[in-house]
């Protein structure tokens, strides 16, 4: 360095310097997504910003007048073959839970994401969390397939803005995308992303002859061939309530309480047999495993991974031997294949909340109880100094 100059090596290479938000709302638009809807909602609203600074690239955003509108639109746009998606935080998802319930009752393949910050109510509103995932896992009334994901990295998180929308429609039901403070606003140079994508629209129906369709057809899978609303020959119903195959209301039955009982119990048990075809089908609902012979483990989801790597590194230095067990995709889980990778290792639980999330739904999964925990509430996220230091004083 002389004076003011500074000589910098570079190898010249362009990189893309993204933030979570940036890379997801990237990867919806790679995987054709044609409209977003949101109210604005720090720490999700980046993505609004994205959209709204591409209009001009084919794609559309609304800023509706609260998130009830915002959920309910994208129902609509995605039940008429758009691929559509909303965003918003905790306060806001709590206001889009009916109409997520009206998305599994229709079968609808929305994608919401829900960037987590420290909560209740506004809570801490610029501050990290990760306490909102069992609230995703069981939000609205009543039961119905879902699929619940937490990118760990800036690059998952476009990896996951495209394969969401692939699953949406391969199952005809929600996907939540579960980022949080932390990985949503943190910036990161990025080397490269897929520029290969594949469009799966799922089980999309050919006009019947003759027959009229049968939107809700009972099939072995659980997947009912869907097609776009006004297509000739393919003209259904798509009731909130409990209804037939042909979107029939099962209280409009008038011949006892024997076949409207029936009719109820074989939707239900159609639109739950998804979960069974997902976890035939997919390989991603386990954990992914990081120095699988180690004698300890670190157990995360989301944007802990990242510090929680760093801190294996760190203590594995001081030859303590430890592997990092992360979760992204939460619901459904593997058990019987979670439990053999789990069962029998020195577990510690790392994540951003008071209750352990994350270890309550691996219990409740696997019957595996992580007594080890690390938990952190304050609304900062994790350092790897911190795991560090915490870690080396549980083993």
């Amino acid at each position: 360095m002389e004076g003011n100059l500074i000589s910098i090596n570079s190898d010249a290479k362009q990189r893309y310097v993204l933030d979570g938000n940036t890379a997801l709302a990237i990867g919806a638009y790679a995987a054709d997504c044609k409209i977003y809807f949101a109210y604005p909602m720090t720490p999700a609203s980046g993505i609004l910003h994205w959209f709204a600074a591409h209009e001009n690239k084919g794609v559309a955003f609304k800023q509706t007048e609260d998130e009830i509108a915002a959920m309910n639109m994208t129902v609509g746009a995605a039940s008429a073959g758009v691929r559509a998606m909303c965003g918003t935080s905790g306060g806001g998802f709590s206001l889009m839970v009916e109409a997520l319930g009206m998305a599994g009752m229709i079968e609808a393949p929305v994608v919401v994401v829900v960037s987590q910050r420290a909560g209740p109510s506004t809570g801490l509103p610029t501050k990290h969390s990760q306490a909102d995932i069992l609230f995703a896992m069981h939000a609205s009334q009543g039961e119905f397939p879902r699929i619940v994901v937490a990118p760990r990295t800036v690059e998952e998180s476009y990896k996951i803005g495209v394969e969401s929308f692939n699953l949406a429609e391969r199952y005809q039901c929600p996907v939540l995308i579960m980022l949080d403070q932390f990985l949503s606003e943190s910036y990161k140079t990025v080397e490269e992303l897929p520029t290969e994508i594949k469009i799966d629209r799922g089980k999309v129906a050919a006009a019947p002859e003759g027959q009229k369709f049968a939107r809700y057809a009972i099939t072995d899978d659980g997947i009912s061939p869907r097609a776009i609303p006004g297509t000739p020959g393919l003209e259904f119903v798509a009731p909130t309530d409990e209804h037939d195959i042909y979107g029939n209301l099962v209280s409009d039955y008038f011949a006892g309480i024997d076949q409207y009982v029936e009719i109820r119990k074989q939707m239900y048990e159609k639109r739950m047999k998804k979960i069974e075809t997902m976890l035939k089908q997919e390989t991603i609902f386990v954990p992914e495993i990081l120095n699988e012979n180690a004698k300890h483990f670190l157990v995360v989801f989301g944007s802990t991974y990242g510090p929680a790597k760093e801190a294996v590194d760190m203590l594995n230095k001081e030859a303590l031997d430890f592997g990092l067990i992360s979760f992204s995709y939460l619901m459904p889980l593997d058990a019987e294949k979670t439990r053999q990778m789990l069962q029998g290792k020195d577990l510690i639980d790392v994540e951003a909340n008071y209750n352990a999330q994350l270890a309550q739904w691996i219990r409740l999964n696997t019957g595996i109880e992580i007594s080890k925990k690390i938990r952190d509430w304050s609304g900062e996220p994790f350092t790897a100094e911190s795991i560090y230091r915490q870690a080396k004083r549980l083993v």
